[in-house]
């Protein structure tokens, strides 16, 4: 330390009296030397009001069933809801929200996807797609879910679906009383999020951008999963999707650590070797992926056009 500055902490701070043993009992109240990351909290467990705010179409993707990969892949979709019952939203300026990840979509009587959309879709036979039942009101249960993550810490975070019997806790928005027998709806704010819809056969760009997470984790990974899963779904090639980011010219392939990285100096890259009996093989071979890559974009166009998202 130098002499002014020691002339500095020397000074006494105003002055009245200070009794300097005050300070370092600060410490032991809050420590504001140790940096800490936002957190949100974990809503609590229990009933709750719910509102469907987010339907996501993430492509085809194998999966896993008792450590076997599946012959077959599954059509996955990521459906988000916001809490917003009174209790769980006293004090918090921002959206409550639970999500159902990587559920695999489907038709099938016993599936839990489809009793999952029989639930949500309350009787009503108009509804013949789980996305039409976007910003109704539910009521449901969150049940926490402890589990240990490869650091072999562990972690805690919220469902609405019941970890002993794996049903889905999401129920019409009514309640009955047991004296009479009737039932009276349920009185369910409005959600403060934005509806996300993103269907994989009918892309909207709006929608496609609205799923972009911004920025990196600790250790480096991009934020930005549900993108790069779409990208990596076994169905991505020849898809509508595929068509609609090529058109915009947009990234079709997910971004590795290894594209940003620098190009080297003209000095230091090899020079091309080149070999005059070898130019002509070379030329054919360009003019071949030349003519592969214009094909490749006549497919594109044509998808475009038979999803309709070409322009007239």
């Amino acid at each position: 330390m130098n002499k002014n500055a020691k002339e500095v902490n020397d000074m006494d701070m105003y002055d009245g009296e200070f009794d300097e043993s005050f300070l370092e009992e600060l410490a032991e109240v809050e420590d504001q030397s140790k940096e800490s990351s936002f957190e949100r909290e974990l809503p609590e467990a229990g009933a709750c009001q719910l509102r469907f705010v987010g339907y996501v179409e993430l492509g085809k993707h194998y999966g896993m069933f008792k450590g076997i990969q599946k012959k077959n892949p599954d059509r996955e979709v990521k459906l988000t809801f916001e809490v917003v019952s009174p209790r769980h939203t006293k004090g918090k300026d921002y959206p409550v929200t639970i999500s159902l990840t990587t559920l695999g979509i489907s038709t099938n009587a016993k599936s839990k996807y489809h009793k999952l959309f029989k639930a949500m879709a309350m009787g009503d036979e108009s509804i013949k797609h789980l996305a039409q039942c976007l910003g109704k009101a539910y009521c449901g249960k969150i049940f926490h879910v402890t589990y240990k993550n490869k650091k072999g810490e562990e972690v805690t975070f919220a469902t609405l679906q019941n970890p002993d019997t794996k049903e889905f806790a999401i129920l019409p928005p009514v309640v009955e009383d047991y004296e009479t027998g009737e039932t009276r709806k349920v009185n369910v704010a409005p959600a403060k999020s934005e509806i996300i819809c993103f269907v994989w056969n009918k892309p909207l760009l709006k929608m496609w951008n609205a799923i972009h997470i911004e920025g990196t984790t600790d250790d480096g990974r991009s934020k930005n999963w549900m993108q790069e899963r779409c990208l990596e779904a076994v169905d991505f090639k020849g898809s509508p999707l595929q068509a609609m980011l090529t058109l915009n010219n947009m990234p079709t392939e997910v971004e590795k650590p290894e594209d940003n990285a620098p190009a080297p100096d003209a000095e230091d890259a090899p020079a091309p070797e080149v070999e005059e009996t070898k130019e002509a093989p070379k030329a054919k071979k360009a003019e071949k992926k030349a003519a592969k890559v214009e094909a490749d974009n006549d497919d594109i166009a044509a998808m475009a056009a038979e999803a309709g998202l070409l322009d007239d």
